[in-house]
C-alpha cells in the first residue's frame, strides 16, 4: 500500500477513535441500509465482494444482521446508534456525541478525504 493510502487510512483509524462504542442488538441491520463509502473506504474492502448491488441493504450485512466486515466499515455505519441525529431504536453508548462533536467529526473526515 503506497504511503499516503497508509496515512489517510490511520487518519481514519484515529477519527472513528472518537466516535462512542456500544454492543450492537444481534440480529439488527437498521444501520445497513445504503451506507455512504468514501473512495478510501471502500478501497479497504476485500474486492471479491466490491460489487454493486440493486438492494439498499449493505452488500455486506447478513441475515443474521452481523455485518461481514465490521472492522472496516464507513463512518456512516460507525456514527449509527452514537449520535441525535443518527439514533438507534434499540441501544446506543451510555453518552451520545453532541452536535458541535459530530459536526466536528464529519468535518475532520471531510478533511481527510480531501487530502
Amino acid at each position: 500500500m503506497p504511503e499516503e493510502k497508509r496515512q489517510t487510512v490511520r487518519r481514519l483509524e484515529e477519527l472513528y477513535a472518537r466516535i462512542p462504542k456500544f454492543e450492537c442488538r444481534r440480529g439488527c441491520s437498521e444501520c445497513c441500509v445504503h451506507p455512504i463509502w468514501s473512495r478510501a473506504e471502500w478501497d479497504r474492502l476485500p474486492e471479491s465482494r466490491r460489487e454493486n448491488k440493486a438492494s439498499l441493504m449493505c452488500q455486506y450485512s447478513c441475515a443474521d444482521g452481523k455485518c461481514e466486515v465490521y472492522e472496516r466499515r464507513p463512518l456512516t455505519c460507525r456514527l449509527f446508534g452514537s449520535t441525535e441525529r443518527l439514533s438507534c431504536p434499540y441501544t446506543g453508548p451510555d453518552k451520545l456525541l453532541t452536535r458541535g462533536e459530530e459536526d466536528a467529526i464529519l468535518r475532520s473526515y471531510a478533511d481527510i478525504l480531501k487530502d
